[in-house]
């Protein structure tokens, strides 16, 4: 058990949400006008949590310094706004987590790298989501996660300590950002990171294998 926790803050994709499919059917379109194959799942959903940065290099061979990277990833970002609720859904057990959450009387919320007008566009399908207490995306502050500023600046917004915080994400630099803000860090095992053993952390408190795993911390 972990003691003195008022706040528990999530990643969102590979956490919270399964947003998998409907990046990959992006990137597939994309790919597929370029007369490439598919990707499979599997292969991709390691990938998925690293950023968009990431799914561009995996997918379409693409990189920041190339000339049309700009041009690539607003495409990609207006291609996923258009079918960003295809085949999206919950983690089995995030509902009954937020629920025991809520009863205990914690404060929980998001702090994801992806851009806030696209957390927001995913997170009004979730009835449950609106009931956090926060959403950070990741252009909320001038850095991304493993820099700990987003974090602080949830702990801003609900005006609590780190001290009293547990962030739960699913690869390595959310374990890295959690640290450095000072919270207490939970890894969830649960998501893409089960395809990528090398993504597991070392460093995290706990290691969740499911997410009500969580409730036996709280």
């Amino acid at each position: 058990m972990m003691t003195k926790l008022n706040v528990i803050l999530f990643d969102l994709d590979g956490t919270l949400l399964d947003t998998s499919r409907d990046l990959l059917f992006v990137i597939n379109q994309m790919r597929n006008e370029q007369l490439l194959n598919a990707i499979p799942l599997d292969d991709f959903k390691p990938v998925i949590s690293h950023g968009v940065q990431a799914m561009l290099a995996h997918g379409l061979g693409i990189k920041p310094e190339d000339e049309f990277y700009q041009n690539v990833y607003d495409d990609f970002i207006k291609r996923y706004f258009d079918n960003i609720f295809q085949h999206t859904e919950l983690f089995p057990g995030i509902i009954e987590l937020i629920e025991q959450i809520q009863l205990l009387g914690l404060q929980w919320g998001i702090v994801t790298n992806k851009l806030l007008r696209l957390t927001k566009a995913l997170l009004a399908h979730f009835k449950l989501f609106s009931n956090a207490y926060c959403v950070v995306g990741g252009d909320c502050t001038g850095h991304k996660k493993p820099h700990p500023g987003s974090l602080l600046y949830a702990c801003n917004l609900l005006k609590c300590s780190p001290s009293e915080c547990l962030y739960v994400g699913d690869i390595e630099k959310d374990i890295i950002a959690g640290k450095l803000a000072g919270m207490k860090t939970a890894l969830a095992t649960y998501g893409y990171s089960s395809l990528n053993k090398k993504s597991y952390s070392t460093n995290a408190d706990a290691i969740l294998n499911h997410p009500l795993d969580l409730i036996e911390l709280l």
